[in-house]
């Protein structure tokens, strides 16, 4: 696993992400429409943020990513600005990203300041699948081990709750989503 350094990685990880979430409530709950182009568009400002501190990663194979980072790097990625507003304006439109940014002030508040943030991860649906899973618990755990930070994160997708409690992570909070009928898991690293 590495670092997404080339536009070809970008692209392929984006994509990857934007297959793999196209039919996830966790995301799409806000979108006007679910349409791919509209989760491409979620991703991008992700990735960006993720970049922007030194935590986008892409398998060797190209089949799986990882958006893993500190919480104490404050860098923000400058074109966030306006595709966030483009998101809030033409994605979600004004109701539901402001519901957006009412869910996203919740989660903030119930996770934990320190430590690093495990945003997003996703593998292809390809013959790579296994080997690409293993890869990526295998960095989590040497991440974790590395830095001597707890990892944080939240899914709604129960089979995505078991795999994190199968290289160790435990539930520290769960609610209902406010809106969206979904079950929130927080999981951190132990």
């Amino acid at each position: 696993m590495h670092l997404i350094i080339s536009a070809t990685d970008k692209q392929k990880a984006i994509e990857i992400l934007a297959e793999e979430y196209l039919n996830a409530d966790n995301v799409t709950w806000m979108f006007r429409k679910k349409t791919k182009r509209n989760v491409r568009m979620l991703f991008k400002i992700l990735f960006n943020e993720a970049k922007a501190k030194k935590g986008a990663f892409i398998t060797e194979s190209s089949s799986g990513v990882l958006f893993l980072y500190r919480q104490d790097i404050q860098k923000q990625a400058f074109a966030n600005f306006f595709l966030k507003l483009y998101v809030l304006l033409f994605v979600a439109g004004i109701s539901r990203g402001l519901k957006a940014l009412k869910w996203q002030k919740t989660v903030n508040s119930i996770r934990p300041k320190e430590g690093m943030l495990g945003i997003a991860f996703a593998i292809s649906n390809d013959e790579n699948k296994m080997k690409t899973s293993f890869e990526i618990k295998r960095e989590i755990k040497v991440i974790s081990t590395e830095s001597k930070l707890t990892i944080y994160a939240e899914t709604t997708v129960p089979r995505i709750k078991i795999l994190y409690e199968s290289i160790g992570f435990e539930v520290y909070h769960e609610m209902e989503h406010e809106f969206a009928d979904l079950r929130v898991w927080f999981l951190k690293s132990s």
